[in-house]
């Protein structure tokens, strides 16, 4: 089932070495089914926190059959 009992949001910085050490802001959306089981619904990695990434990310979820929350 496809079916998720709540979807929690959150972000948080993390060092990522790229040409260099930077802190980036890592999303990611994990879900909860009513079994308990959580799943890694939807992840980036953006330079910033910003309501633009979140918005991206609920559209592609969306996109993707995310229905029932």
């Amino acid at each position: 089932s496809d079916k998720f009992f709540c979807v929690y949001l959150d972000a948080t910085y993390l060092p990522l070495r790229r040409e260099t050490f930077e802190r980036e802001a890592v999303y990611i959306a994990i879900g909860i089914k009513p079994n308990g089981h959580k799943e890694v619904i939807d992840y980036c990695i953006a330079p910033s926190e910003n309501i633009e990434v979140w918005t991206d990310m609920l559209q592609n979820m969306k996109s993707r059959g995310l229905k029932q929350v």
